[in-house]
């Protein structure tokens, strides 16, 4: 049983990292929150909420909850959106590197469709790969997981799309702050 628990370790502190997370925002208002963790640990616990929930499609709705609770409480949003977008670009960055180790591990019906997405992705020009990759960044709230892994079974360089990649996440985040903020100013 101690081994087990021992495997399941990381999983087991993801999950009660986001049971914590859905108690704060289900029992304090979004300012209590700020004002209980500080400002600083706001920024913090976001950057560390952004890598997380950039690096699992189950943990994006705590992504969400987490920028809106924040942008709520009174943190600057542009400030919101630098935090965050850098830790959704390394978490994105997490997905590149298992795209990396799947190329070689990853069989069946996964590999079929992410090596379809690759190709078409392969004969695509550089500067029309930024583009997809801002875009869908930017303007869908939308888990990059399976962009990230198709590029890096397309063997496109990391440094070549990293530039649209933090632009995009920035963008994205950018625009939910500032959305609720000015959406909350009109309640």
């Amino acid at each position: 049983m101690k081994s087990r628990v021992g495997h399941y370790k990381g999983i087991i502190w993801v999950i009660l990292f986001a049971l914590i997370l859905f108690s704060l925002f289900f029992f304090f208002e979004p300012h209590e929150i700020v004002n209980l963790v500080g400002v600083k640990n706001s920024y913090l616990i976001l950057f560390l909420v952004a890598i997380i929930g950039g690096a699992s499609s189950i943990m994006s709705s705590s992504y969400y909850a987490t920028i809106i609770t924040l942008a709520m409480g009174g943190l600057n949003p542009v400030v919101i959106a630098l935090v965050a977008g850098v830790g959704l670009t390394l978490g994105d960055f997490l997905f590149y590197l298992l795209g990396i180790w799947g190329r070689k591990n990853i069989s069946g019906n996964v590999r079929k469709f992410i090596e379809k997405y690759a190709k078409w992705l392969s004969k695509k020009p550089k500067r029309l790969i930024q583009l997809i990759v801002y875009v869908y960044t930017g303007f869908f709230p939308l888990p990059g997981d399976i962009l990230m892994i198709a590029l890096s079974f397309a063997r496109f360089p990391y440094k070549s799309f990293l530039f649209p990649l933090l632009l995009g996440n920035i963008t994205l985040v950018l625009l939910i702050s500032f959305g609720v903020v000015w959406g909350f100013g009109l309640v």
